[in-house]
């Protein structure tokens, strides 16, 4: 049995075990709310080192404070806790602030959020909503062979927006997709680490055509029951901290 097929066993037996019907991406949606809605962290606040490649060398980095719900969004002050530069993603809503003007506000569905997080929050019906009005394409899903080399659900076309969950932790390890320009865009939740009776990835890498362009390295990442901070748009950002 050679190891695509080994992989590929196991994984039956992980979705065999678990007592779910997971034919289909809808079902592996429902199945990671089932499996962590009592568990997950409702709330988080880290600090983000934020490293921008340029033709495979570091071009140039921040530091990121970042505070989340995973029912309201979040909040990211850049390089200043007490400055006016970050932004915002709140109510399916892009908000950009610089020296504390609100200069960009733009519709936007953010499904790292939703995948990465929200999607042990709230109702799984949402959730398919949004990512399907996103392009992904529940109806295509098969079991592949991850990066790590472990057994992954694969939901989505290939040709379109399409993403990975690992079979066993039923947890979000990646996504593809075209930009604008039709480069292929590739976002990974790398190095997963328990947080309390869930999981957290402390690094984000993003491809742009197989080469590395941001690394995301989160530290200094706290949960909470309640937020230090509510997660709306603030008539002065920069008195927005925690």
């Amino acid at each position: 049995m050679n190891r695509y097929k080994l992989v590929f066993f196991l994984a039956l037996l992980v979705v065999q075990s678990s007592g779910q019907d997971l034919k289909d991406g809808k079902a592996v949606i429902k199945a990671m709310y089932d499996k962590y809605k009592t568990k997950y962290y409702k709330n988080l606040t880290f600090v983000q080192q934020t490293i921008f490649y340029k033709e495979g060398k570091v071009e140039k980095e921040e530091t990121w404070y970042e505070a989340m719900s995973l029912e309201k969004g979040l909040v990211i002050k850049i390089n200043d806790m007490n400055g006016g530069n970050g932004m915002m993603f709140q109510a399916d809503s892009q908000y950009v602030w610089r020296d504390n003007k609100l200069v960009s506000k733009i519709s936007r569905i953010h499904d790292l959020l939703l995948l990465g997080f929200s999607v042990y929050s709230q109702e799984p019906a949402i959730t398919i909503s949004k990512l399907e009005s996103s392009g992904y394409d529940f109806d295509r899903f098969k079991v592949d062979v991850g990066i790590d080399g472990k057994a992954e659900f694969v939901i989505g076309d290939e040709n379109s927006p399409h993403f990975w969950i690992d079979t066993e932790r039923l947890v979000f390890t990646r996504l593809q997709k075209r930009d604008r320009d039709g480069a292929l865009i590739e976002i990974q939740f790398n190095n997963y680490q328990q947080l309390g009776k869930a999981w957290i990835a402390p690094e984000v890498v993003f491809l742009r055509n197989g080469q590395i362009i941001l690394r995301e390295a989160y530290h200094n990442v706290k949960a909470f029951k309640k937020l230090p901070i509510l997660i709306s748009v603030p008539s002065d950002f920069s008195k927005l901290s925690w």
